[in-house]
């Protein structure tokens, strides 16, 4: 089950639990057949149990009597996890995202981007060496959107932790909490993947780095988005590093971005614009790993704050890879102060 067969496999698994393949041949603005919609959670969960014996039961994966996963081998875990990426992907659209495709044509450019949201992004000339993404039903009416990104490695959209997600469960290694907490307030929401950089030996336009993803979404999207006053980050370890390039790199964005919220980030660079500097000083916490009580002040040399700038508290975990789930109380308390 190589990532690259992963498709052939689904069509040859599915059948009647291919749930939401759009067959229509309605035309968008753009001039080409809306995409098809990739598949559900639960479409995804009867490929695991045909390939590996598994699947999610309450976030959790286990085999058909219940039992949690046991590793087998690298090559094993590995094709897992590329399943596991999109069970992933069909649980966010199970909350009632869109799955929107990077980069978008030159046409697309030029016409609404609620339209081009609404047609799911790249178009059939750019499908093959393009990027997914998620996001909140009329992104493009919201006046407030926070952006969720993860670190770097094999994790994708809807992933802080692969590992969490496949050894745990979606609660402690997905984004879905965050997509679920921020919808409840009315917020738009856009979960990045900013690790998927190359398709068959091509790098993809616009996402050829972490940071330069994030740039393409601020740059294609979200500067398109009429009534957008707030924008919220929360960022994951590498993260941290793509979100604060945006302040180093579009220092005009800090009137629109009015809270960071970072977890673990591993960022060592600051904005030379004083109003972006000013942005990590007084709108970004690093909650960050540590043994101290959650929310505590985690303090640092003076060298160390001038490299970083934000205030440090503790996530409340001494894990790297568990800071996000950890620390999602004080993450959101921060968002709804700066994000009013």
């Amino acid at each position: 089950l190589a990532s690259s067969s992963f498709p052939l496999i689904i069509a040859s698994a599915w059948s009647e639990v291919r749930c939401c393949v759009c067959e229509c041949e309605q035309q968008c603005e753009c001039g080409w057949p809306m995409p098809p919609l990739q598949c559900r959670a639960d479409g995804v969960n009867a490929v695991l149990r045909k390939e590996f014996g598994l699947h999610f039961e309450d976030g959790r994966l286990v085999d058909s009597e219940g039992r949690r996963f046991k590793f087998v081998d690298q090559d094993h875990y590995e094709r897992l996890g590329d399943v596991v990426t999109e069970y992933v992907y069909g649980a966010l659209m199970d909350e009632g995202l869109s799955r929107v495709l990077l980069p978008f044509s030159p046409k697309q450019e030029e016409i609404d981007i609620g339209e081009v949201l609404r047609c799911g992004g790249a178009q059939p000339e750019l499908a093959d060496v393009s990027v997914p993404v998620f996001v909140t039903p009329h992104l493009d009416e919201a006046e407030t959107v926070v952006v969720i990104i993860q670190g770097s490695g094999k994790v994708r959209a809807g992933m802080w932790a692969r590992s969490l997600c496949i050894n745990n469960s979606m609660t402690e290694g997905s984004q879905i909490p965050y997509v679920q907490r921020c919808v409840e307030k009315g917020w738009g929401v856009a979960v990045l993947n900013p690790n998927e950089n190359m398709k068959k030996g091509k790098i993809i336009h616009g996402s050829a780095s972490p940071q330069e993803h994030l740039l393409y979404f601020y740059d294609h999207v979200l500067a398109r988005i009429p009534k957008l006053r707030r924008v919220g980050i929360v960022a994951h370890s590498f993260g941290g590093v793509a979100a604060v390039d945006l302040l180093c790199t579009r220092p005009d964005c800090v009137e629109r971005v009015r809270a960071m919220a970072l977890t673990d980030s591993v960022h060592k660079h600051v904005p030379e614009d004083e109003a972006a500097a000013n942005t990590l000083r007084e709108r970004c916490v690093n909650f960050v790993s540590s043994s101290l009580p959650l929310g505590s002040p985690v303090s640092v040399s003076a060298a160390w704050q001038a490299r970083t700038l934000c205030p440090r508290v503790s996530a409340g975990h001494r894990l790297h890879e568990w800071t996000s789930h950890a620390s999602i109380d004080l993450v959101f308390d921060h968002l709804e102060q700066h994000l009013r």
